[in-house]
């Protein structure tokens, strides 16, 4: 390509060859950008963190892809945002160049839609909504949020004390100090951990023998231990110990789709290997998970 280089570059042949390479990439992914939407994030974040764009003689990222292929800064965030959001993860947590399974039915535009969106929320979405159908969702769940944040300090407080389980008499007409409330809420429980090894025996590790069995092994996960609960988020989790001494952990919590009235059940998965930091940091897939399993074999 015809690289339009910064200001400052006054020898273009002594360029650093990566970053030639890096801009080349990035060319390559915008000229069939429908498909190659999640590499082009990769490889934009790739070009920022490696400061190539210092190299082609430009202060930033933004700067030299709007020089060289007219993308403006927002466009560039946007694509970076939807490789970090929706890109598959391997086993060691590092973000691929393609779209996770369960999102590899959406489209560009739909991913960018869904960006702002916790993850739960977008459990709501599908892959045949409309954009337009799209922002009418976060629309109503953000008036849906508003609306209980405006509630009362006194019912907030009744409705969180609700939430745990404990039974509430207040009548409408009683005032209760705030402080009174917020010790009452403090004495109750969070989160329930389980005892693994008095109340709960995991089943045996099975011999799997093909990419099937293992997938079967991982949706079994209602007969493995409940590691803990989260009774406000109405989270439950379910932990198998492999062998080699990590553990899957599968994150399961309900909700409505949007359009619907049947409840439904979202699930996340996890591959927490010894030594991890932070939980959140473990998210995986049913892709990485049977890799794992296949490796764990070998290992055997």
């Amino acid at each position: 390509m015809s690289i339009k280089f910064g200001a400052d570059i006054y020898a273009p042949e002594e360029v650093n060859e990566l970053a030639r390479v890096s801009i080349g990439y990035i060319e390559s992914d915008v000229m069939d950008i429908k498909k190659r939407y999640v590499t082009l994030g990769f490889h934009l974040y790739e070009m920022d963190q490696c400061r190539y764009y210092e190299d082609l003689g430009y202060e930033n990222l933004y700067e030299c892809i709007e020089a060289n292929f007219a993308m403006d800064k927002s466009a560039v965030s946007r694509c970076i945002g939807v490789w970090k959001a929706f890109a598959a993860v391997d086993g060691d947590g590092s973000r691929k160049m393609w779209v996770d399974d369960r999102y590899k039915d959406f489209s560009y535009s739909q991913l960018t839609e869904m960006l702002p969106m916790s993850e739960r929320d977008r459990y709501r979405i599908s892959s045949d909504m409309s954009v337009k159908k799209i922002r009418e969702v976060k629309q109503r769940l953000k008036e849906k949020k508003s609306s209980e944040n405006m509630k009362p300090v006194v019912e907030q407080e009744k409705d969180k004390i609700s939430a745990r389980g404990t039974r509430v008499n207040v009548r409408e007409d009683d005032v209760v100090a705030t402080s009174q409330l917020e010790d009452a809420v403090k004495d109750q429980p969070v989160e329930i951990v389980a005892d693994q090894s008095d109340q709960q025996r995991q089943p045996d590790f099975p011999d799997m023998k093909n990419m099937q069995e293992r997938e079967d092994f991982v949706n079994t996960y209602k007969d493995w231990k409940v590691w803990c609960r989260n009774e406000l988020t109405e989270e439950v989790f379910y932990r198998y110990d492999l062998p080699d001494g990590a553990a899957i952990v599968v994150k399961v919590f309900p909700y409505i789709p949007w359009g619907n009235k049947k409840e439904a059940e979202g699930r996340r998965l996890y591959l927490l290997k010894p030594g991890y930091k932070h939980f959140a940091d473990c998210e995986s897939n049913m892709t990485s998970l049977k890799e794992y399993l296949k490796d764990l074999k070998k290992k055997k």
